[in-house]
């Protein structure tokens, strides 16, 4: 075996198959299990990789697989601040489902994955714009108040 998993083609259902090495034993990974991929970076490459997600405002693994597979989304902390910032004004109160509109079509979990980016994004880049304001709707949405 050579790296963390084990991949095997199934020629007759055509399907892909891993094997994972834990504490020394086989352990076949589930159909929900995603294969994980690792290389090294030397501290210059690293940090320009740290700037280009903290730019985009999304993590490390979220800006390496949209610019590798050339991927656009209109679901980033960047993206939503910069519609914030052109649709509301000073007292204002939002949600991200509000600012986003009928464009807002994601799901429960990834729109949770989104939310707490933005939620960090706006705390770090715009502390003194966007604010945290409380939770609404049962407490599954942010509502934020521009300053």
């Amino acid at each position: 075996m050579h790296g963390p998993a084990l991949y095997q083609r199934d020629k007759i259902e055509n399907k892909i198959s891993a094997n994972k090495n834990v504490n020394n034993r086989q352990v076949r990974l589930g159909e929900t299990d995603m294969p994980t991929i690792k290389f090294s970076l030397n501290e210059e490459y690293y940090q320009k990789l740290e700037e280009m997600a903290k730019q985009d405002g999304i993590s490390i693994q979220d800006c390496i697989r949209n610019r590798l597979f050339n991927l656009t989304t209109i679901f980033t902390p960047a993206e939503a601040v910069k519609r914030a910032l052109k649709q509301y004004k000073p007292g204002d109160f939002f949600t991200l489902p509000e600012l986003y509109g009928n464009e807002w079509t994601i799901g429960r979990g990834v729109a949770g994955v989104f939310g707490k980016q933005f939620f960090n994004y706006v705390k770090e880049e715009y502390p003194n714009v966007i604010q945290f304001e409380k939770m609404v709707d049962c407490g599954r949405r942010a509502q934020y108040k521009m300053i």
